[in-house]
């Protein structure tokens, strides 16, 4: 009889005789809390995480380079010279850049039997291959678009040109054609390729002119060959130049002067969206980044293969 008792109805009590009361959630205080510490965690972690991001980033834009160091060379080997920065006189007077003419050292042999070296880049038969993006010319740092306009050049020249092309927008009239998006230029010298000849350069491509490794008198691991230069600087490309074009050769080379990364230098200076810094390879196939703090002279030195100055890689990593 008192096993028969039923239990069911009674209310389950506290030790101290008291009814359990039953909790639903977080009350505010604990659910503000517990976002504030996980708040901070991800303030702690983000600048980790991005450093990881940029460092992988950073690698494999040094990787691309290496890539392209040992194209050019191959190159080298088999035509006796690196190739011209690009092509802008007679017969050849294609704009077709440097980077180009490595595109069967690239593994990029089917895209040069497509292009039409004997045309212009702007001939419409050259249409698709002057927009085809290649992985290998772009850091992946940078932030562009695959492609860009090329528009023509509005003749003014010097600090009227720059004003000129800040004050207005330019319009459709304007355009020439569109190009594939690229990060790596030759490396012409310390003088701004717009403002010379196309052979007064002291670097490794200039106009219609195929340097040897002769050339480098200072040696080759002390001279650029290619670097980067950012989308937000001035857009680049691996395809060429056109004559007409605003900013001409500097589309596929650039110039070493006040700094890379300098707010104050022209815009076909070399640039890159690495922190504190870019990097550039070397005449001897070496990748190294170089510091914005690099001395002035030490950077300009380097971008000339035969001033006679042996330059002090003071900022440089590998």
């Amino acid at each position: 009889m008192w096993q028969s008792r039923s239990h069911i109805g009674r209310s389950r009590v506290r030790k101290n005789g008291l009814p359990r009361q039953h909790r639903h959630g977080l009350s505010l205080f604990e659910l503000i809390v517990a976002m504030a510490i996980l708040a901070m965690l991800f303030g702690i972690a983000l600048p980790a995480i991005q450093s990881v991001r940029e460092s992988a980033r950073r690698m494999q834009c040094a990787n691309n380079l290496r890539q392209i160091g040992t194209s050019l060379f191959t190159y080298h080997d088999s035509f006796g010279s690196f190739p011209p920065g690009w092509m802008e006189h007679g017969e050849s007077a294609s704009g077709w850049g440097w980077a180009s003419s490595i595109l069967p050292q690239i593994g990029q042999g089917a895209l040069a039997k497509e292009a039409h070296f004997e045309f212009p880049i702007g001939d419409h038969r050259n249409d698709a291959v002057r927009l085809e993006r290649l992985a290998l010319f772009v850091c992946p740092s940078d932030l562009a678009t695959d492609r860009f306009w090329l528009y023509k050049d509005d003749e003014l020249g010097g600090d009227d040109h720059a004003a000129a092309s800040m004050s207005r927008m330019p319009s459709k009239e304007d355009r020439l054609f569109e190009l594939a998006t690229a990060n790596y230029v030759g490396v012409f010298g310390t003088s701004d390729p717009d403002e010379v000849s196309e052979t007064a350069g002291t670097g490794a491509f200039l106009g219609d002119c195929a340097m040897r490794i002769a050339n480098f008198v200072d040696g080759l691991s002390q001279s650029f060959l290619v670097a980067e230069r950012t989308s937000s600087q001035l857009p680049s490309t691996w395809v060429g130049m056109h004559p007409e074009g605003e900013e001409g050769p500097t589309r596929v080379v650039g110039c070493a002067n006040l700094g890379m990364n300098n707010h104050q230098a022209d815009e076909c200076e070399f640039s890159s969206r690495h922190p504190h810094g870019a990097q550039f390879l070397m005449g001897d196939g070496r990748v190294v980044f170089l510091s914005e703090g690099i001395d002035r002279s030490t950077y300009r030195s380097m971008a000339a293969r035969s001033d006679r100055l042996i330059a002090n890689e003071t900022g440089a990593t590998q």
